[in-house]
């Protein structure tokens, strides 16, 4: 970890390029996933978030999402370009949520 700060430190001084100190690449979110959360496929779910944040949370990292539920925990990873859920077989949302 302290070979990799100074390393850092390096290149923001101009002494080396960020190509040339090999670091592992920050766990973000690409624009696909970004555009999908904003403005598609994923859209619902903050809508969701928004209207049930008393019982409901999500957490958002490395282009995929965790979802808090209830006491139930959600995966949601993208598949192609499709997203998966993955839960445990005793999640059933529809005993859980009245029909809207």
């Amino acid at each position: 970890m302290v070979g990799d700060l100074g390393k850092l430190l390096k290149c923001q001084m101009g002494r080396t390029s960020l190509n040339e100190i090999n670091l592992k690449p920050f766990r973000g979110l690409d624009s696909q996933f970004l555009r999908d959360l904003k403005e598609e496929k994923l859209q619902s779910i903050l809508k969701f978030e928004r209207k049930h944040r008393k019982s409901f949370m999500v957490e958002i990292r490395n282009n995929f999402l965790d979802l808090y539920f209830l006491g139930h925990g959600i995966e949601v990873k993208r598949r192609g370009e499709e997203y998966s859920l993955i839960a445990s077989d005793k999640f059933n949302p529809k005993e859980l949520l009245p029909d809207e």
